[in-house]
């Protein structure tokens, strides 16, 4: 064999090496890569995606690009009057889809209108559970506004919701809405004052924390989420709406 030929085998022998042990960027071979760039005939491996940083993402299409795929509509009415009520996808600030939720009741007995999601998730000791989103409310009409009367379901265009159950058997509900103007009497520990007509982004502390209540040593259930509106009337709107976990 010729010196030429022996160098030239060498170079094939060590590019082949460095294709077998490198990856490109994309999670793919190099020789994958090139594969793929000259349209021969072959099928690229799908890796499953990392983890999401910070956290695990427990809402199934929180922003809505799978149309209401996952989520429920709710549409409830009182028992005197149901008044009208409508929930409905449009263009959200950014490109990408938003919530809207209306309600008009001229015989002013309130009513809600959103979406629920099933959860049924038990969560370790020790855990996290953040919750953000965006928020609008264009209108709001109502008798127990942003929680100003305790006797009352609390009103708002815009509420988040969530039903849990702690590992000693008792259940409750986490809620934080929006609402805007001068309110007197509002409940400013479940409630935020927002400009009307403006969007807002909103990002929770530790929900898991506040519900937890001395058990938390034990777990807490989640059971639904739901992103409503409550009132006489209302239009309220959201997007991109996030639960993780840590």
């Amino acid at each position: 064999m010729s010196r030429a030929r022996k160098v030239y085998l060498s170079l094939v022998i060590l590019i082949l090496a460095l294709v077998s042990s490198v990856g490109c960027g994309k999670g793919r071979s190099i020789w994958s890569g090139l594969i793929e760039e000259e349209g021969r005939e072959g099928e690229e491996v799908s890796l499953p995606a990392p983890p999401l940083p910070g956290g695990e993402e427990i809402l199934k299409n929180g922003d809505f690009s799978r149309g209401l795929e996952d989520w429920v509509v709710i549409d409830q009415g009182r028992t005197r009057y149901h008044g009208l009520n409508r929930v409905e996808l449009v263009g959200g600030p950014e490109g990408g889809k938003a919530l809207y939720m209306f309600r008009r009741c001229p015989e002013v007995d309130g009513g809600a209108s959103g979406l629920r999601q099933e959860l049924n998730l038990r969560t370790e000791p020790g855990r996290e559970l953040y919750l953000t989103g965006r928020v609008r409310a264009d209108y709001q009409n109502g008798g127990a506004l942003a929680g100003c009367d305790p006797r009352w379901h609390p009103e708002s265009a815009v509420q988040f919701r969530i039903f849990f159950r702690r590992a000693d058997g008792t259940g409750g509900e986490w809620y934080h809405g929006f609402y805007y103007g001068e309110v007197r009497g509002a409940d400013t520990v479940h409630f935020t004052r927002v400009e009307r007509g403006r969007w807002h982004d909103y990002s929770s502390g530790d929900i898991l924390s506040e519900i937890a209540s001395g058990v938390s040593d034990r777990g807490v259930e989640l059971l639904a989420f739901q992103v409503y509106g409550f009132g006489w009337d209302f239009d309220g709107y959201a997007c991109n709406i996030s639960l993780v976990i840590k």
